[in-house]
């Protein structure tokens, strides 16, 4: 998979600490955060996705990722197969963004909504990093009616959403997957699954069938 934001992210490392094996210094998974890599961010993407949350992702799919920013996620997501619509309140010079500098550029075609979208209930609802102490993410999990939650970020009392949208989860949805992305050095953001109560779901990733059926 072409992932240019982890690709650059390593070579940066690897010419900071003189060390062509980058796996030997994070393992991988952690980047230390300094304020030359904040514009990275926004370039890319706030979270940083690799193969496997992609292909988990994908799984979900049809897909509609909403505040998807530049359309990075959703990019990778469709050149994996996968079936993706994306939609932001500020879409790349849709308005003003301040998640996105004047050197950014969209990689994919993410479309403009506003707070009355109602994201479609036959596919999947992805948020990725939903923007602190806003109602946006609880208002898109008020309306939305469909079965799986994807969502990417920190937890409650973190950097991402409001504790509505939090409770919300908890009160209509079973968190069925997790998934530690490559995070920055103090950003504690996951890859989390949501299933609707009242539902079942089996897994099927890389061959193998995994139940992740949960009884009420």
């Amino acid at each position: 998979m072409k992932n240019p934001y982890k690709d650059t992210l390593d070579l940066l490392y690897k010419e900071k600490y003189n060390d062509p094996d980058i796996d030997s210094i994070f393992k991988g998974k952690y980047y230390q955060y300094d304020r030359r890599f904040r514009d990275i961010r926004q370039l890319f993407a706030y979270a940083i996705p690799d193969e496997r949350a992609i292909e988990i992702i994908s799984f979900y799919s049809p897909i509609c990722e909403v505040g998807a920013g530049l359309g990075y996620w959703a990019k990778l997501i469709n050149e994996s197969g996968a079936d993706i619509e994306a939609w932001d309140l500020n879409p790349w010079r849709k308005g003003k963004n301040l998640y996105m500098s004047e050197d950014s550029q969209p990689f994919f075609n993410v479309q403009q909504c506003d707070m009355s979208f109602q994201p479609p209930a036959h596919k999947s609802l992805f948020l990725c990093w939903p923007p602190y102490a806003s109602r946006f993410a609880h208002d898109m999990l008020l309306v939305y009616r469909g079965e799986h939650v994807i969502y990417i970020g920190e937890g409650p009392g973190g950097c991402c959403a409001n504790d509505e949208f939090f409770e919300h989860l908890d009160t209509h949805f079973i968190q069925s997957r997790e998934y530690q992305i490559p995070q920055f050095a103090g950003i504690h953001d996951l890859l989390k699954v949501y299933r609707r109560k009242n539902a079942r779901e089996t897994i099927k990733i890389h061959g193998r069938r995994n139940s992740a059926t949960v009884r009420n």
